[in-house]
């Protein structure tokens, strides 16, 4: 057993734009579930990305759009719960500047940048 404080934890991407935050890793936290769970905080807009894991993402704080590629844009709002299928390209946008959308996503499996694309605005 073990107990992490995510405010302890240094968020591997920290832009005025988005902060992300790894909280565990199958590989880096010896976990046997093959999953891997971050935090984002959403200023404006995410770059849309896509990968082969499946990604649950829970909006914990604010409002704004999800788009996926071929598909109709979805407001978003807290506790909303989004179910990405591997291969889909998405992206997030935040509709409040004073609130940050903020998001917690569960990928399986664990996340691994050899499955994930990025596509830059």
């Amino acid at each position: 057993m073990w107990v992490k404080s995510i405010k302890n934890i240094k968020p591997v991407i920290d832009t005025p734009r988005l902060s992300l935050t790894e909280i565990v890793h199958h590989d880096k936290d010896k976990i046997n579930a093959p999953i891997s769970i971050a935090r984002s905080k959403i200023a404006d807009y995410m770059n849309p990305r896509k990968s082969e894991s499946e990604e649950i993402c829970i909006i914990l704080e604010g409002e704004g759009k999800l788009y996926v590629l071929g598909l109709d844009a979805r407001d978003v709002k807290k506790d909303d719960v989004i179910y990405i299928e591997p291969g889909e390209m998405y992206h997030l946008e935040n509709h409040n500047p004073k609130q940050p959308l903020e998001c917690m996503h569960i990928t399986y499996p664990a996340w691994q940048e050899k499955l994930e694309k990025e596509i830059k605005l």
